[in-house]
């Protein structure tokens, strides 16, 4: 970890493939990052990202399997990852889906349990290693649910309460960060229509680089979707449904239900 400032040298990327993943590790190789691992349920897919995270100066881009469903492979996948690697500095949480067409329960598998899982083997390992920082990408869904996107807002609402619980388990050695996103062109957001101060990849990708930086515990994307979703959080239920049903163009084009 580079301690002035808390860039970390080697990176374990879950979820690569995604457009906030892809963004971010670019944005720490451009910061001084020099090692990741890139991890994905398709990890020939990550052949253009490690050619163009070598082109920007890294010295180790490894490609690796990684399935978040699978839960009986995570504590070998993550022994095995510590045995190649003896340490880590940054552990980037980024995968998940909004559920559209998958159902509940995989969408709860994949978003939540998954993560849990996953989070839980990698704890005890920074617990013994004694330093690094874990960042998980949550959501302003986490914030309020909504009729058409409750089940992926309650996936991120209890992987928020987890990262937040994991900080203070982890506290004050390890650094536990917890990206909250809006509205996320990507993806895994089209076809839907943007949400107002709607980002790009790259966006959020800055801000997260900046809470590295600053060490902070929740970062929002944009900043100002913290006071639209504290606003939000507090209406009576019947305001909030009508508010939310009024700004609804399409059964799958609202403020919140692609939040990332």
């Amino acid at each position: 970890m580079n301690n002035a400032f808390n860039i970390p040298e080697r990176a374990l990327v879950l979820g690569a493939n995604s457009d906030i993943a892809r963004s971010t590790t670019l944005a720490l190789a451009s910061a001084g990052t020099t090692e990741f691992v890139l991890a994905s349920r398709r990890p020939g897919d990550l052949r253009p990202l490690a050619h163009r995270l070598r082109a920007a100066g890294a010295d180790l881009v490894e490609t690796v399997e990684f399935d978040a469903t699978e839960l009986d492979t995570h504590h070998n996948f993550v022994s095995a990852t510590w045995e190649r690697h003896e340490h880590i500095d940054l552990t980037f949480v980024a995968f998940g889906e909004l559920g559209l067409h998958s159902g509940a329960v995989h969408t709860a598998m994949t978003n939540y349990v998954g993560a849990v899982s996953i989070l839980e083997e990698i704890r005890s390992r920074l617990q013994r290693q004694g330093t690094g920082t874990v960042a998980v990408v949550s959501s302003v869904a986490a914030e309020r649910p909504r009729a058409d996107n409750y089940v992926y807002a309650s996936t991120k609402a209890g992987l928020d309460s987890y990262t937040r619980g994991l900080a203070d388990v982890l506290a004050p050695t390890i650094h536990v960060m917890v990206v909250r996103p809006g509205f996320v062109r990507s993806k895994m957001t089209a076809g839907l229509d943007p949400a107002p101060f709607s980002v790009d990849p790259d966006d959020v990708a800055a801000d997260i680089v900046a809470g590295l930086r600053r060490r902070s515990p929740i970062v929002w994307s944009p900043p100002i979707v913290r006071g639209v979703m504290s606003t939000l959080r507090h209406l009576p239920g019947p305001v909030h449904r009508k508010i939310t049903q009024h700004t609804t163009s399409t059964p799958k084009s609202t403020i919140t239900d692609a939040f990332r």
